[in-house]
């Protein structure tokens, strides 16, 4: 009793994904990335070894003190290039490498992720990690990834500041061949992804 009436099959494939954008820092600024305020291409001198990689990071903050005081409130982006999303479908993934020491007050010294001006995440403090943010979907064929650092006052800006390498976006799916498209596609959007399995769980 109580049964549904619609019953689905789902097909389990492999799930997949597929490099949209990445960049390292080893040679400087990419092409087409802009950095204003205080981030800059840097060794990792004031953060200690990068545990995600080798060579070059980008750094919001002084090379000279190890730190983001200038006496003022600072601020400034690092923003990728436009990336073309035409034809693939998510969801998506962000990851990057971070390193991140401020005075750690939720107010002040503020470090964000941004995809396409709306806001992903406020990274936390911590040594070297490997951040992932999962994106669901995203509006329009293009997307454009910044990370953002206000410090909002002039107090308190002698922590070392941000440390970003190893940015990554990602497209996930599920590949198979047998039947064509994926039976898992419940919705028939053309991939299998969360909404699916929402239909299977409501419905």
């Amino acid at each position: 009793h109580g049964a549904p009436g619609d019953q689905y099959h789902l097909l389990i494939g492999t799930l997949t994904e597929t490099v949209i954008f990445e960049a390292d820092f080893n040679g400087g600024l990419p092409a087409g990335w802009l950095a204003s305020g205080f981030w800059h291409e840097a060794t990792t001198a004031c953060a200690g070894s990068d545990g995600c990689g080798e060579g070059g990071v980008m750094y919001f903050g002084q090379d000279a003190t190890c730190d983001y005081d200038d006496l003022e409130a600072v601020s400034g982006a690092l923003r990728s290039p436009v990336i073309n999303l035409d034809g693939v479908a998510g969801p998506y993934q962000l990851s990057f490498c971070s390193h991140l020491e401020t005075e750690n007050e939720s107010a002040y010294d503020i470090a964000q992720v941004e995809l396409n001006s709306e806001i992903l995440e406020r990274t936390p403090d911590g040594g070297w990690q490997t951040r992932v943010i999962d994106i669901d979907s995203i509006s329009g064929d293009t997307a454009t990834i910044s990370f953002t650092f206000d410090s909002v006052d002039d107090f308190y800006n002698t922590y070392t500041g941000w440390h970003i390498d190893g940015v990554q976006l990602v497209a996930q799916g599920v590949d198979c061949t047998d039947p064509d498209p994926c039976a898992g596609d419940v919705d028939g959007s053309g991939f299998v992804d969360t909404d699916d399995l929402l239909v299977v769980i409501l419905f």
